[in-house]
């Protein structure tokens, strides 16, 4: 093929000069700033789905309320009077992320999911139905305030309890939240369909319902007025801007959309900028000669150990089977940390921890195994807090044995 002809240069010129063009028009036809959400039907403040938050958004707006999109860092926008708007994030129950949020933001609205919709189609934006969210799922969020708390889901029922002075309205079951650390303010003996965390200048308000203020819901009763009451409360006074937080959506945007070429670095600009590298690369290719056997074509699927790890992790989270996880890793733990003492055989099963102990002590460890597998096998099958505590303590054990105290 080296003898073959390509294209001549002037051809090449101009496919040159048509992949340019086409590279500025898509540039110029994704925009900038905040992102086309147009077709999102999920429970963002884009969508306009029945699960969606659109109308909310728009409500608070109308009403005189300050309201904006956060698509790239949310806490930075909040200001000194913010208030920052977690609507049904759907976070896995250890999610550093949504913790940092809830524990920076002074003042904060979260919004528990309920359900999840598929969509439609049909119709662009809209659900073709939707199905009830894990009970994992919604008390995910609450583990930053309450390792605890818990949601049960009942009958509607009358509310005995509120202290927002407008009644919600939810046609059918209910969700609400059960906590030692939440003080209620809508509810009744069942649980609470609104709380309140309080500490120091810090409150979480948690809506344990979304149906109140979801796109379907939002019109029926009272359902606007205690949207709304729900809002000032968590605003504390006139002036408060109410930041919607759609990064927990999927949503992001670099913020230089002023800048062409900063766009062009950024996703999905640097997509663009690639295609269009590899477009000119192919035609100069194809003015050349070939030279050389074919590079054998890579293989499409690569598997490994963290690809393995991570599957695993996600089929966990998913089954809801953290309690026994964390409980199986300090037994594993300790049992790795007596092979490496050496234990004659059999002592290193945590049943046997008593020569552990004398081992672990001789090592000049400062926690003790038989302590750590105690508070381990005590713990309740949901007590993340406690769980999570004990496989920290083992993992820190192993490493005084292998290393040193300090």
């Amino acid at each position: 093929m080296s003898g073959e002809q390509g294209f001549s240069p002037r051809v090449v010129s101009a496919l040159g000069g048509l992949l340019l063009v086409a590279l500025a028009a898509s540039l110029l036809l994704s925009g900038g700033g905040e992102p086309d959400a147009a077709d999102a039907e999920g429970a963002s403040s884009f969508s306009r789905s029945a699960i969606g938050h659109l109308a909310l958004y728009e409500t608070l707006k109308e009403l005189g309320r300050t309201v904006v999109r956060a698509t790239r860092n949310p806490l930075d926008q909040l200001g000194r009077k913010g208030v920052l708007i977690l609507a049904e994030p759907a976070s896995a129950a250890f999610d550093a992320t949504l913790k940092a949020k809830l524990s920076s933001a002074k003042r904060v609205v979260l919004i528990l999911p309920k359900r999840y919709g598929f969509s439609d189609p049909d119709h662009v934006g809209w659900i073709r139905e939707a199905i009830a969210a894990p009970d994992s799922d919604s008390e995910a969020s609450l583990f930053a305030l309450d390792p605890q708390a818990a949601v049960v889901r009942r009958e509607m029922s009358a509310l005995t309890i509120n202290a927002l002075g407008a009644a919600p309205t939810v046609v059918g079951g209910v969700q609400l939240a059960k906590s030692a650390v939440l003080q209620t303010q809508v509810g009744n003996a069942d649980g609470a369909l609104l709380s309140l965390f309080a500490q120091d200048d810090r409150k979480v308000f948690v809506l344990a319902d979304p149906d109140p203020v979801e796109n379907h819901g939002l019109a029926k009763g009272d359902n606007e007025a205690f949207a709304l009451a729900l809002f000032d409360a968590a605003a504390g006074g006139p002036g408060a801007r109410f930041v919607f937080d759609e990064t927990i959506h999927g949503f992001a945007s670099s913020g230089d959309a002023a800048s062409p070429l900063a766009r062009m670095l950024r996703f999905p600009g640097d997509i663009l900028a690639l295609l269009a590298a590899a477009a000119g690369a192919l035609l100069v290719a194809a003015t050349l000669g070939r030279f050389g056997p074919p590079l054998p074509t890579p293989r499409p699927l690569r598997a490994g150990k963290r690809a393995l790890v991570d599957s695993i992790a996600s089929l966990i989270d998913f089954g809801g089977h953290h309690g026994a996880t964390l409980r199986k890793y300090v037994e594993a733990t300790l049992r790795d940390g007596a092979l490496l003492m050496k234990a004659p055989a059999g002592r290193g099963d945590p049943s046997r921890l008593e020569e552990l102990d004398r081992l672990s002590k001789a090592r000049g460890a400062k926690r003790v195994p038989s302590e750590i597998m105690a508070r381990a096998r005590a713990a309740g099958g949901r007590d993340y807090a406690a769980l999570l505590s004990a496989a920290q303590d083992a993992h820190a054990w192993k490493q005084e044995i292998a290393h040193g105290a300090r």
